[in-house]
């Protein structure tokens, strides 16, 4: 017999069992259950002993194809499955943002619904298996409640937690080895300039309410991605300035701020023991040191491994693996460390490192978690241990704000704001040095502004300041200061972290978005300036001036005078006033009528002694109340009547009229006002808008609406032909405005064809040369330069310029340090938070940060690529236009407007019928009220056979 699951009907799963011999003897149909389950249990038992005899040492593999085909005869499928392990379910619960209560309440919902489940899944026991995967193995960490400023004004202050590890270098080593064990280790040569290293990158960022401190690894094949990212510690909501920083991630004293200083320094070394196995999975472990004596920051150093006799202890020994401090005496003239490997018969513990002329033990490094020896490798470990020793190279890739604040410059509008150079801020359209040889190398250039360094690095600048300042006992004018900071390079506060400037990036995906971002914000400022001088800006203006003439007409008249306006409004008063005399008659007939109905419920109540009338006057009472309700229903006429007759005034002498003039002018004058007075939208600025959506633009909600992603911004780029279409055909060619975007859209095209190949040169993650880089600079540069030629360079562009070339000339790479991945990683702390909502402030802490930790887990990385693998689509192909038939693509009508005349004059009513404007500044109140568009600022994309009809709806509003 072989036991196997089936499915009946395509829908129900069962378990049964399949006889491949029949025997002699036979079941009885009355034998027992008992009977029965032993009988199965033989037969079992000889069917399996006549596969292994028939199939031997392949019965494994062969067994199971036997029972197919018998499950075939009996018309049977087989389901071959197998058990998901803990680290599966974490992957599963973690890809779809599930909790482990709510993954655990799931599998609960399963076992209900298939009773024949139960004992065969145990959704306790899930729960504390996936509970142990996400505990077990994580790096330790401090969490503490500081004062920080938590407004940008830097006026109020708050505790708010923060939490750093507390081995910092840890975490680091985590991360690497998590790329050896999946193979996803890339030597740094294949991506860089760098021989035999490891690539990190450590990045700042504020998100909406939390700050990190993040880390990934380079190295790590398609590693730029928030899956490969962890943090090393973060603050949460706090603003992001400098006392903050200071009082947080580089506190004086703290562990993260001294591994970070060393790690930018590239003093770090890390020692990688890797076995393989006959599996071909490999075992990694990594322990870091600085080796002593420390050389100059960004000094390569390759120190090469002696492995010495491994050392034995007992599992049960009490070995001492403290020690102080990471460093380790390693000769510069030879640059040979000699390791020694700490270790059991089944296990290793660490690894020692050995001076090399008296063999003692200058530092022991123990593993995080030891290396349990499999058995295939126990008898030959030798020749399947390799040991290796690898530089770390430490980048930093943080917005420009967050890379001022840790030089102390703090501020992008200083004099000398670049934190690689001192050049000043007027000077930066000036060509670079590199610029100018590559454009001519014949000519003698003009040489750069000095680099931080030296006597114009960021802290000698900081001291020099200092001491004009006299440590603050001086009492100095702001011109005075302002001499002094500008003389000195800017740097108003303490540096934070001294990042050698030659490290300095600039970061790619903000210069990348700096680009687009001016670009589009010259495209805006164009656009503003042709609306001012619109005729739809004009006729806003007359418009304007006819509310304020109409509500000229209703200001109170001087003393002892009259208006035309003021006589009606008193004759319509008068009327209005008797209309409600006469309705507060009827509200006092209706009250005395109450009166005497209650009388007389009272007088018919038997239970009530207090009131007794006789029969006379109960009929009294009852023509009282007849009398009563006649003169009610008279007054109610009256009073209808009088205010019927105040109406027909009101419309008869256009009192009526009037004050539905004033309610309409009084609600739109202000929005007009604003509109006016600022950059308000007009067609050109619309039409812009709409164009960039038209090539695919997703508008953010921040930074006013007006910025793109770095993916999206790099999409509408590569399709800038299609907006300059459009903005080139707003107006006729024969006006000023229309040649004038001819004209002007011909350069902003140029620039975004040769924007285009450079922002794809610095997102590519594969390795660059300054060759490269310089071909797609130079035209970018001269096209820029030809469309703006009176704007000076923005910061990013002056670091894209001058400073972009020698970074690449020395590394050889420059995307693969983006902070696309520190971005990205905000967004999963958050979707991490909201599960773990309610508790409280540290236990979500520590929740999240097992969480976040536990996504570099081997088992669980693993599990998660494969995940993500089936998920994700196929790349994007080329942009391709789909013609639209114009019945499927007309947008909805506008809206209408009842129309009234007075007078031969055309007015539509507004406000629910309650005012009044004239017809013809119906676009006008449909732009200022509902936001619309007018029809003729919409006739290019109507017109349009490619634009969809949603689209085209959106368009139809203005601000989308």
């Amino acid at each position: 017999m072989y036991r196997l699951n089936y499915v009946v009907d395509g829908d129900v799963t069962k378990q049964t069992t399949v006889q491949l011999a029949k025997r002699q003897r036979r079941l009885k149909a009355n034998a027992t259950p008992s009977t029965r389950r032993k009988h199965i249990s033989r037969l079992a038992k000889e069917v399996i002993g006549k596969i292994d005899s028939s199939f031997g040492d392949y019965a494994a593999e062969f067994g199971p194809l036997v029972v197919a085909k018998v499950a075939l005869h009996y018309g049977l499928n087989v389901i071959q499955s197998s058990a998901l392990s803990f680290s599966e379910l974490v992957s599963i619960g973690l890809a779809n943002k599930l909790s482990v209560n709510q993954l655990s309440n799931v599998i609960s919902s399963f076992v209900s619904l298939r009773p024949d489940w139960r004992g065969k899944m145990f959704p306790s026991q899930v729960k504390k298996g996936m509970l142990n995967v996400i505990k077990s193995g994580n790096l330790k960490f401090e969490t503490r409640f500081l004062e920080l400023i938590i407004s940008k004004q830097n006026d109020k202050i708050a505790l708010r937690p923060y939490w750093c590890l507390l081995k910092p270098y840890e975490l680091l080593e985590l991360l690497v080895e998590s790329s050896f064990a999946q193979s996803h280790f890339r030597r740094s040569i294949e991506f860089s300039n760098i021989q035999d290293a490891i690539v990190a990158v450590v990045g700042l960022d504020k998100s909406t309410v939390n700050t990190g401190c993040s880390m990934r690894v380079a190295n790590r094949r398609n590693g730029n991605s928030s899956n490969h990212t962890q943090l090393l510690a973060a603050v949460h909501d706090a603003a992001e300035c400098h006392p903050n920083f200071a009082e947080t991630f580089f506190r004086p004293g703290s562990p993260l701020r001294s591994y970070l200083q060393s790690y930018v320094n590239d003093e770090i070394q890390m020692i990688v023991l890797q076995i393989s196995t006959s599996s071909s999975d490999t075992i990694c472990r990594c322990v870091s040191f600085i080796p002593t004596p420390i050389l100059p920051p960004c000094t390569g150093r390759k120190i090469n491994v002696n492995v010495a006799q491994d050392y034995y202890i007992d599992e049960d020994d009490q070995m001492d693996w403290y020690c102080e401090s990471l460093s380790a005496q390693v000769p510069t003239t030879s640059n040979i460390i000699t390791v020694r490997i700490v270790r059991s018969e089944t296990a290793i513990f660490g690894i020692q490192l050995l001076d090399r002329s008296s063999s003692q033990t200058i530092l022991s490094l123990q593993f995080r978690e030891p290396i349990i020896l499999p058995e295939d490798v126990l008898d030959d470990l030798s020749s399947t241990i390799k040991i290796i020793c690898l530089q770390v190279f430490g980048f930093t890739s943080n917005d420009y704000k967050c890379g001022l604040t840790l030089s102390g410059i703090v501020s992008a509008s200083a004099k000398h704001p670049c934190t690689a150079c001192v050049e000043s801020s007027n000077r930066f359209h000036l060509p670079s040095e590199a610029l100018q040889k590559y454009r001519d190398p014949t000519k003698e250039v003009r040489k750069d502004a000095p680099l931080r360094t030296g006597e114009y690095s960021i802290i000698k600048c900081h001291e020099e300041i200092l001491k004009w300042k006299g440590n603050g006992a001086l009492h100095l004018t702001a011109a005075e200061l302002k001499i002094i900071h500008d003389k000195n390079g800017s740097v108003f506060h303490v540096p934070l972290l001294i990042i050698p400037p030659q490290k300095d990036t600039g970061e790619p995906m903000h210069i990348s978005e700096g680009l687009m971002d001016h670009l589009f914000k010259r495209l805006r400022k164009l656009a503003i300036a042709i609306d001012k001088r619109s005729d739809w800006r004009k006729s806003g203006e007359k418009f304007l001036e006819e509310l304020d003439e109409i509500l000229l007409r209703f200001e109170p008249p001087p003393a002892g005078e009259s208006s035309e306006y003021s006589n009606l409004c008193k004759e319509n008063r008068l009327l209005f006033k008797e209309a409600m005399r006469l309705a507060k008659v009827v509200d006092e007939g209706k009250e005395c009528v109450r009166g005497f109905e209650e009388l007389k419920m009272d007088a018919e109540d038997v239970d009530n002694v207090n009131v007794d009338l006789s029969d006379s006057n109960k009929l009294r009472l009852d023509k009282a109340i007849d009398d009563a309700h006649t003169a009610i229903n008279e007054a109610i006429r009256k009073s209808e009547e009088a205010l019927q007759k105040c109406v027909d005034h009101a419309h008869r002498t256009k009192y009526a009229h009037l004050n539905k003039l004033k309610r309409a002018a009084a609600k739109i004058r202000p929005l007009l006002i604003k509109n006016l007075n600022g950059n308000g939208i007009g067609p050109c600025q619309h039409a812009l808008r709409s164009a960039i959506k038209a090539a695919g633009g997703k508008f953010l909600t921040q930074h006013g609406g007006n910025s793109l992603t770095n993916n999206n911004g790099m999409d509408v780029i590569e399709r800038f032909s299609e907006i300059a279409q459009y903005m080139s055909n707003l107006f006729p060619p024969d006006t000023a405005d229309g040649q004038l975007l001819r004209d002007q859209y011909k350069l902003f095209t140029n620039v975004a064809e040769t924007m285009s190949p450079l922002l794809r040169f610095l997102k590519s993650q594969e390795k660059c040369d300054k060759t490269q880089f310089m071909k797609v600079l130079e035209p970018f540069i001269s096209a820029w330069d030809t469309a703006f030629p009176e704007q000076n360079y923005f910061l990013k562009l002056h670091h894209l310029v001058t400073h972009v070339y020698y970074f690449i000339k020395e590394y050889g790479m420059y995307g693969i340090l983006s902070a696309e991945s520190f971005e990205a990683i905000h967004v999963v702390i958050e979707q991490l938070l909201k599960l773990s909502a309610s508790q409280s402030t540290e236990k979500k802490i520590a929740t999240t940060n097992a969480k976040t930790q536990t996504l570099s887990k081997v088992a669980v990385r693993t599990a998660t690529d494969a995940i993500n693998e089936r998920r994700t689509g196929k790349p994007r192909g080329p942009y391709r236009k789909k013609v639209v038939s114009p019945g499927d693509n007309s947008a909805s009508d506008y809206m209408q407007h009842n129309v009234v005349d007075c007078d031969g004059v055309q007015f539509i009513e507004v406000l629910q019928g309650t005012g009044l404007v004239k017809q013809t500044w119906e676009e006008w109140y449909s732009f200022l009220m509902h936001h619309r568009a007018p029809r003729s600022w919409m006739e290019p994309f109507h017109s349009s056979p490619t634009l969809s009809k949603k689209l085209k709806e959106e368009f139809i509003y203005i601000g989308n």
